[in-house]
């Protein structure tokens, strides 16, 4: 599955902030450029954006062997206020589904599927 991208305002603050605070671990960087992003299962790039490239934006992030509670957990522990969602929901569509914004107001939606 390819690795969902988000393209940063300030790429320097976004990595420290998602690992500082959401406790995401640094798999590969090239400062100030790009950086891959991982906690658990889950993997994200991070790029650094210019002019109307950086407006943030909306992304899935799945994982099939995701915990998705415990997930959740971990995340709230950290970051209360940033959370959508008291918990996953179940979907209609067959998925276990909870949501944050991080810190440059992008909108993160976790995803896993309920026969994971």
């Amino acid at each position: 599955m390819a690795i969902p991208v988000l393209v940063a305002r300030d790429l320097p603050a976004l990595v420290a902030y998602y690992t500082g605070v959401l406790r995401f671990r640094v798999v590969q960087e090239v400062r100030r450029v790009v950086a891959v992003l991982e906690h658990g299962p889950l993997r994200l790039q991070l790029w650094q954006g210019t002019g109307q490239g950086a407006r943030p934006c909306r992304i899935r992030l799945h994982g099939s062997s995701t915990a998705i509670f415990e997930l959740h957990a971990r995340l709230a522990r950290h970051a209360r206020s940033a959370m959508v969602d008291r918990g996953p929901m179940l979907r209609p569509w067959g998925a276990w589904e909870f949501s944050m914004f991080d810190a440059q107001g992008n909108h993160l939606i976790f995803t896993q599927r309920a026969d994971a």
